[in-house]
């Protein structure tokens, strides 16, 4: 059985998507009403993760998948932080339900690293996402990674 898949983060760049789950199978773009992508889960790296907050007016824009029903809990292995939700999405017209994950450990610094924007912006082209949520998207302030010594 399969299951469809709403990525609006990281997991929207395909090779991040597949190196996670084998069974991922790009579907296209797809986009949520009343809600807002910013970066404010808290990550264990002091860095802020992909999250999704209520905004009436909001539309975030992602990636629709394919997966095998079973590997949502491989996924849910990855997606450490956040919990799997059911939204409705709409595909071009078409309301569907879907899968995605969502956080309520939130950081008070909703700063990603640059690599982390980096990878989110690099899905967002790969699919072809809006003008305007493009720049939204790298329009958002990042953070350099802490040195290490």
């Amino acid at each position: 059985m399969m299951a469809t898949y709403f990525s609006y983060g990281s997991s929207m760049h395909v090779d991040q998507m597949t190196r996670r789950v084998s069974s991922a199978s790009k579907v296209g773009r797809a986009r949520l009403h009343g809600s807002k992508m910013v970066f404010n889960k808290r990550s264990a790296d002091g860095s802020g993760k992909a999250n999704l907050v209520d905004s009436p007016e909001g539309i975030v824009w992602g990636v629709l998948y394919e997966i095998h029903y079973d590997d949502l809990q491989i996924l849910d292995q990855y997606e450490v932080g956040y919990h799997r939700i059911g939204v409705c999405v709409y595909a071009e017209k078409e309301p569907l339900t879907a899968y995605t994950h969502l956080s309520t450990n939130l950081t008070d610094r909703p700063l990603p690293y640059r690599w982390y924007k980096g990878l989110v912006l690099k899905g967002a082209y790969e699919h072809g996402l809006p003008d305007d949520y493009l720049a939204y998207l790298s329009n958002i302030i990042c953070m350099e990674e802490a040195e290490t010594s």
